[in-house]
């Protein structure tokens, strides 16, 4: 296509008007692809846009004291156990704090709850029968990996419920206790941790102190020899103020440790540190 104009002189008289080229022709086809030398020098000299820079992946323009920066109350359903055959569903609760590289970009924040929530999902789907301290070492893993963090802290909260049998009657009752795992990645490895916490009775000795020893005076100034009354306080129960404790029992060790401990145990350990476990239904037997 070529683009014609009339001359800017006039002709003469009686000259017929023809049309000539334009040196320096305004082309109004130039949208329709004409290739006159005015629309190719335009199309030349028209500005390029500028490439869109991703924010969030530049460095700042101002370092800010960003130490921590985490996502908390992730609800999600785990299937934790030795193996597949004991795993078992319970109900998690996960909580990822990572700490940022100074030298590098800060977190991202609109995606860092997408990158933990997809990091949660690719290894609850693939964890079943994991351990819980394992399931913990693999999401911290991934999300420092992601993020390129110098540290990132996960802790994971998990009910589950012990059945048990009530200890005169045999009613099977079942009470709930919380499975814990942390783990810590680091680029000098991973350290991970379990625990457990449990429910029971505690009492107060010196409240059974006060009423035994109120008990020897009465007995004593109402005639009894010192002999009975050992026999009458030994045979007597003596009441004391009580109240329901929570026992709370972690164990970690560091990066290059194999060591795998058992939950049951734990717990066993925390109940017994108390003055009494705590049964869903009893009767006057076990009472």
């Amino acid at each position: 296509m070529t683009c014609w104009r009339r001359p800017r002189t006039p002709p003469g008289p009686g000259a017929t008007p023809s049309l000539a080229r334009s040196a320096r022709p305004s082309c109004p086809f130039a949208a329709a692809g004409c290739r006159s030398r005015s629309c190719s020098t335009r199309a030349r000299r028209r500005p390029r846009r500028a490439a869109t820079v991703d924010r969030q992946t530049a460095s700042p323009s101002v370092g800010l004291s960003l130490s921590r920066v985490g996502l908390t109350g992730v609800e999600t359903v785990v299937r934790l156990g030795s193996d597949q055959r004991s795993a078992q569903s319970f109900l998690a609760r996960i909580e990822c704090i990572v700490e940022p590289d100074p030298a590098r970009p800060s977190a991202h924040a609109p995606r860092f709850e997408e990158v933990v929530i997809d990091v949660v999902r690719d290894v609850v789907v693939g964890a079943a029968g994991m351990r819980a301290e394992r399931l913990a070492q693999e999401v911290a893993e991934r999300v420092r990996e992601r993020q390129h963090a110098r540290r990132v802290h996960v802790a994971i909260a998990a009910r589950f419920p012990e059945r048990r049998p009530a200890p005169v009657s045999g009613i099977p009752t079942q009470e709930i206790s919380t499975l814990h795992a942390r783990a810590v990645a680091s680029g000098r490895g991973t350290r991970r941790m379990v625990g457990v916490s449990a429910q029971g009775i505690t009492t107060a000795p010196y409240a059974q102190a006060v009423l035994v020893a109120r008990s020897r005076e009465r007995l004593a100034a109402d005639g009894f020899s010192e002999s009975e009354i050992v026999r009458v306080l030994d045979c007597t129960p003596v009441a004391t103020h009580d109240q329901i404790g929570v026992g709370t029992l972690h164990l970690g060790c560091p990066e290059d440790c194999a060591l795998e401990f058992d939950v049951a145990a734990l717990l066993a350990i925390v109940e017994g540190a108390m003055s009494s476990e705590i049964f869903e239904l009893m009767k006057r037997s076990d009472e």
